[in-house]
């Protein structure tokens, strides 16, 4: 990895949150996840226009939510664009679990000792997504799908 690509890294990793123990962290970032989940449930119970029921076909409809949400403004959520960010992030994260055989992880930062992130992983592919995740810009994503394609391409 290039020096650059180091000193990114440990960005990245100074973001995420710190933890004492591998305990800890597994406690805290699955709570956090519930969290967000729960979150998401209400936000689609809320707006009625999609189904958080963990099906592949679900990141489509939330993703052409998340675009309205995003137009007029994430704090009519009562959240801000991060936290929206993260919410969609661990919706992801459990569709990968429910649909294509995932399962949760928390593991610490390979370039920052003592930061922890969770994730899903299944064999070789690993997604973390302590950070969330953001649809891709429409200007490239016209068809308001780019959740459902990510999906597609680590799950198959």
């Amino acid at each position: 990895m290039s020096r650059r690509g180091v000193e990114i890294a440990r960005d990245n990793g100074g973001r995420l949150p710190a933890f004492s123990s591998q305990a800890e962290a597994e406690t805290s970032l699955r709570s956090l996840r519930d969290q967000r989940l729960a979150q998401m449930q209400g936000w689609a119970t809320s707006a009625g226009s999609f189904l958080t029921n963990g099906t592949p076909e679900s990141l489509k409809a939330l993703e052409a939510w998340y675009f309205k949400v995003v137009a007029s403004s994430p704090i009519t959520l009562g959240a801000s664009k991060d936290e929206l960010d993260a919410t969609v992030g661990a919706y992801l994260g459990q569709v990968f679990v429910e649909s294509a055989g995932f399962e949760w992880i928390v593991e610490q930062d390979t370039f920052v000792p003592g930061r922890y992130g969770i994730g899903v992983r299944k064999g070789l592919v690993t997604l973390m997504l302590t950070q969330g995740v953001s649809p891709d810009p429409l200007v490239r994503n016209k068809q308001k799908q780019s959740l459902f394609r990510r999906y597609r391409k680590y799950a198959a």
